[in-house]
């Protein structure tokens, strides 16, 4: 009988590296870089699929990782939130109470859910409800009924603006009201909205004794100032990450500069109506015969070349841009190098331009695509977006010396109020928002106000 064998020896462990909990933690970090970096080149192809299939799952798995990055940052702030004990938690405004609420009636949530949601408790919720039919000292939102006291109509049409549109200052709202022929002050539509008011100077009107300058005050000598509409010029270039950023966790920490992962962007603008004027896209940097082919098609639009176009002193202005403005009969000028404001009108429509112009969380793979955006985007800038430069008129109104919108009959919703001015409509109107866009473009808002039925 044979005798049984003995066990195996225990396997020898691997020691494991010094520290290889940092290295596991940067190797997650690695790995999820990657798994960006793929991802891009994936929904790269799938959006210039000539398949429509594709081109939807493409959108749809970019939607889906937006949703989820949203919902773990929601739950990463609600975690920090809820660590604070109950006493030591801001209090919800009245307005935001009342939002809360509306929240819970068109969601079906009970009012535990919604207290947990908000991280309140179910009596505070119950609260709420019964104090919103209540008047006086207990009522959840208290007002007095002074003469120049507004109806709650004008309330929820502010309100209502300032949902549609999150990212619009008290500025921008009043300016949007006004030219839709609700003059409010910005104190007013401060107080509505229970913020703190933020007060900065106003700019004045333009007039026919002050007109835009081209040129910051830095230099006077050389300062150029735009005297009608196509006179000055000014253009430059810029990137735009396709994904928010172009951060990437290893050498050399950032992705190239490029498509998939960006574009370049080339924008005109004329300094007098602060219009832009052309925009032109490129998958990498572009060179000077791209700049001046793009800016042959600015003429193009504009039926005539600038005097002068202003530009920063890069690679691409260099010879063969030099000659291309001799040729057109245009008088080049660069931004003093290290010198503040020497382009700073358009850095700043480059500012609005991927604040405001483009709502999506992703830009468009497609060059095509991409072009059709900023299109949309410059026809609302030019025609609708109120400029505060010009005190709320927008830049085509400049442009094209139309009366503006804000200098139109206006409403008075007040009954009582002594209002004396010469283009007031009938007092104690009641007033409904309407808000279309652009093309179905949450981010273009088109404003307007009617007489409530």
């Amino acid at each position: 009988m044979n005798a049984p064998l003995p066990p195996p020896p225990p396997p020898k462990s691997i020691p494991l590296p010094r520290q290889w909990p940092d290295q596991v933690k940067s190797a997650v970090v690695l790995a999820v870089g990657l798994a960006r970096f793929a991802l891009l080149h994936v929904r790269g192809w799938a959006a210039n699929s000539p398949l429509a299939r594709a081109r939807l799952a493409g959108d749809n798995d970019a939607l889906r990782c937006h949703n989820e990055a949203l919902r773990r940052e929601l739950e990463i702030k609600h975690r920090r939130f809820s660590r604070l004990p109950p006493e030591r938690r801001p209090h919800y405004l009245p307005p935001d109470r009342l939002a809360i609420l509306a929240l819970q009636a068109a969601n079906g949530w009970n009012c535990t859910e919604t207290a947990r949601r908000f991280l309140v408790t179910r009596a505070t919720i119950s609260s709420w409800h019964r104090r919103l039919d209540e008047q006086g000292r207990d009522a959840l939102i208290r007002t007095r009924e002074p003469v120049n006291r507004y109806d709650e109509l004008v309330t929820a049409i502010v309100h209502e603006l300032k949902a549609a549109l999150p990212s619009a200052g008290t500025r921008r709202l009043t300016d949007l009201l006004a030219r839709a022929a609700l003059h409010l002050s910005r104190s007013t539509v401060v107080r509505v909205l229970r913020r703190a008011p933020v007060r900065k100077p106003q700019p004045p009107r333009p007039s026919e004794s002050a007109q835009p300058t081209a040129l910051g005050e830095a230099q006077p000598e050389r300062s150029i100032v735009a005297r009608r509409p196509g006179h000055v010029w000014s253009t430059d270039l810029t990137l735009a990450p396709i994904t928010g950023g172009l951060f990437a966790p290893w050498l050399p920490w950032a992705l190239p500069q490029c498509w998939p992962f960006g574009w370049w962007w080339l924008i005109t603008v004329d300094h007098f109506s602060r219009a832009i004027v052309h925009i032109a896209v490129f998958p990498t940097h572009p060179t000077a015969a791209q700049i001046c082919r793009a800016l042959d098609e600015a003429v193009a639009i504009a039926t005539g070349p600038p005097k002068y176009l202003v530009s920063d002193q890069g690679d691409q202005f260099g010879e063969a841009y030099r000659d291309w403005c001799e040729s057109h009969g245009i008088r080049p000028r660069f931004g003093a190098i290290g010198m503040k404001g020497s382009i700073a009108v358009t850095e700043r429509v480059i500012l609005t331009a991927k604040s405001e112009l483009l709502g999506t969380c992703m830009l468009p793979l497609r060059r095509s695509a991409m072009l059709h955006e900023l299109a949309l985007g410059a026809v609302w800038y030019n025609a609708h977006r109120p400029h505060r430069r010009f005190s709320g008129d927008t830049p085509d109104e400049i442009r094209m010396g139309r009366t503006p919108a804000i200098d139109l009959p206006r409403f008075e919703t007040r009954p009582r109020y002594p209002s004396r001015h010469a283009l007031c409509a009938q007092r104690g109107v009641k007033l409904e928002l309407c808000i279309d866009y652009l093309q179905g473009r949450k981010h273009l808002p088109l404003v307007s106000l009617r007489r409530a039925a």
